[in-house]
């Protein structure tokens, strides 16, 4: 009889230890995709807004790059001492009811054919980073220039 119950408690214990070991390794997953998801979301919002020509974050008008919305963003968002306001336009620092959210963004805009880069705003990346980018293309007098949105 001891036996028994000795093996029986062996067993439950087993089953109880596996299932609490698959439930953490499954949230834990579903944790990250979520992550990467709302970063992919944030940079999709930041670029599409970069594009639609509809506020004075935008680089375009239609589909083309405007040279003095590029160079008003330029001297308003980018650079080291600008950067918080890029971070505030963009709500890269989003405020929930569990605390805040912090991310951060790289926005460049180059046009590939001669290697110009007509726009570069935001901090270095750091490695081995979970990250989101997004790529877009226009036209910037006459060439083709690609927008890219990084989210980490």
């Amino acid at each position: 009889m001891v036996f028994e119950f000795i093996i029986a408690g062996l067993i439950f214990f087993t089953i109880i230890i596996y299932s609490i070991n698959y439930l953490n390794f499954n949230v834990s997953d579903f944790k990250n995709k979520f992550y990467q998801n709302r970063l992919q979301s944030k940079a999709f919002q930041v670029s599409e807004i970069l594009m639609a020509g509809r506020t004075n974050l935008s680089l375009t008008d239609g589909e083309r790059f405007n040279a003095s919305k590029i160079y008003f963003f330029n001297s308003t968002y980018c650079g080291d001492a600008n950067y918080k306001k890029l971070a505030e336009a963009f709500y890269m620092y989003e405020t929930a009811s569990f605390g805040t959210l912090p991310n951060d963004i790289k926005i460049e805009l180059s046009v590939p054919s001669s290697g110009f880069l007509l726009l570069d705003c935001g901090p270095r990346m750091p490695r081995n980073t979970t990250k989101a980018e997004v790529g877009r293309m226009g036209l910037y007098e006459g060439n083709v220039a690609r927008l890219s949105v990084t989210v980490w």
